[in-house]
């Protein structure tokens, strides 16, 4: 399906990501408060729901655009969403994907994010399928622009295939997205597992089984301290220029790299 990728990452993709991610087969919110469907594909802009095959909960016909813009609509204005998580929007769907639609979209999103990365980071198809899959993770859950340009002392490490450097820089906010916990430490157990050497195309035979990864010894300190950028400086700055980057980097909980 895709040369930039090691096989066992393709073969383990879907059983990981939806370990991590769940699979929803209606419009939810996620805590990035996107309208978000199936393992955690963003539909967003508006355009990208209308082209998906969703189907009418009620008699499984296939839904108009009309239809289709509606309940996107109500998902994204409904109050609250973001917090409550898939279940809360359960209660107000319509709509569906088939497992197949799920399916179909999440390898498509899984082309296009792969090809983004090594476009962004030539030497990805060469990594470990560890630390391409690891990589992988975190640009799901992120977006791979995101992930470029806030993990600055990660993109260095990876640049460089110090995965140890990379695992040690490789969390993702927790704060208010509980839900991220168990995937910043599947990434960091991955990076390790890359670090160690063996065959590259090994993945630790955990990967897309039901137990998580075993702890890992304590991370070894960033090569340079990191400057701490407070949450009361980051509201400041947002206050007084209102600049994009800047509000990403409070929802973020960034520390400058």
């Amino acid at each position: 399906m895709s040369p930039l990728v090691h096989p066992s990452v393709l073969e383990r993709w879907l059983a990981y990501t939806r370990r991590y991610e769940g699979c929803e087969r209606s419009f939810y919110r996620c805590v990035a408060d996107k309208v978000t469907i199936g393992d955690g594909c963003i539909a967003e802009p508006i355009e990208l729901a209308l082209a998906m095959p969703l189907r009418r909960l009620r008699d499984g016909q296939l839904a108009s655009r009309e239809e289709i813009q509606a309940e996107w609509e109500k998902i994204k204005r409904a109050p609250g969403l973001d917090q409550q998580g898939a279940w809360g929007a359960r209660k107000l769907a319509t709509l569906y994907l088939s497992p197949e639609a799920i399916e179909a979209l999440t390898w498509q999103r899984f082309r296009a994010t792969a090809s983004d990365l090594a476009h962004r980071y030539p030497g990805f198809p060469t990594w470990p399928a560890a630390a391409q899959l690891a990589t992988l993770g975190m640009a799901w859950a992120l977006g791979t622009d995101k992930l470029w340009r806030l993990f600055v002392r990660w993109r260095a490490a990876v640049t460089a295939e110090n995965w140890a450097g990379a695992a040690a820089e490789s969390k993702i906010l927790e704060e208010g997205n509980a839900g991220v916990v168990k995937r910043n430490q599947a990434n960091r157990a991955l990076f390790f597992f890359a670090a160690e050497g063996g065959d590259p195309g090994e993945l630790p035979p955990w990967v897309g089984r039901g137990e998580g990864p075993a702890p890992r010894a304590p991370e070894p300190p960033p090569a340079e301290p990191a400057v701490e950028l407070d949450e009361g400086r980051l509201r400041e700055l947002v206050a007084q220029t209102g600049e994009g980057l800047a509000r990403e980097l409070l929802a973020e909980g960034y520390r400058r790299r």
